[in-house]
């Protein structure tokens, strides 16, 4: 089962990504959270960098 990855920006939540393996991607957010990095997700036409703070999962 696909976990949904959504960020929040100005007070309103979007989808970043879907997931199979939630508790690798959540190891990456921690590790991001810890050395300051900004968590980096490969879009259509490039890679967009979000806050990891911002980050919110839904089952």
């Amino acid at each position: 089962m696909n976990t949904k990855i959504y960020f929040s920006s100005n007070a309103q939540d979007y989808i970043l990504a879907e997931v199979e393996d939630i508790e690798t991607f959540i190891e990456y957010v921690q590790h991001c959270r810890n050395t300051g990095e900004f968590i980096k997700v490969q879009g259509i036409y490039n890679y967009i960098y979000v806050n990891p703070d911002k980050i919110r999962y839904v089952m």
